[in-house]
């Protein structure tokens, strides 16, 4: 068994004010609340999901999404598909619909623990896939054809 060590009342705080300020919808008071935690303990999965809701909350897509993949990976499942959920949400919101279908597939399903870690590779590979052929297509457009886009 795991052991943490004592429990910082100051982090309850920190994390109950956080919680309070994303309620409130002031997601830049939560996130300072968050950042002031500096050994989170048992409650680092926690901190991890709700630093991605602020984020996401100011519209912070591409910065949410690595305090997310940590609570998904830190958080047990079937405990972890609001953070999985939450996840697919910014990469729906930051445009990328296909990823966003995957990993609303992954938050349905019970993934053992063990399986994140991969799940999260293939993501990642899905992803630097994505990026290759974007810089292809980039590459292969000939600007010379297009003098209509000076205009």
């Amino acid at each position: 068994m795991k052991t943490f060590g004592k429990i910082s009342p100051r982090v309850v705080r920190r994390i109950s004010a956080a919680e309070g300020y994303l309620d409130l919808d002031l997601p830049e008071r939560a996130m300072r609340e968050l950042e002031t935690i500096t050994e989170p303990g048992p409650y680092e999965p926690t901190v991890e999901y709700m630093k991605g809701e602020a984020l996401i909350a100011q519209r912070r897509f591409a910065e949410a999404i690595g305090p997310l993949k940590r609570a998904v990976q830190l958080i047990p499942p079937p405990h972890n598909r609001e953070a999985w959920k939450s996840l697919g949400e910014c990469y729906r919101l930051r445009g990328d619909e296909e990823l966003a279908d995957m990993i609303e597939l992954f938050s349905e399903q019970d993934n053992p623990p063990e399986a994140v870690p991969n799940i999260m590779q293939i993501l990642n590979i899905t992803l630097m896939l994505e990026q290759a052929v974007d810089d292809q297509q980039a590459d292969d457009f000939d600007w010379g054809e297009h003098d209509d886009l000076d205009e």
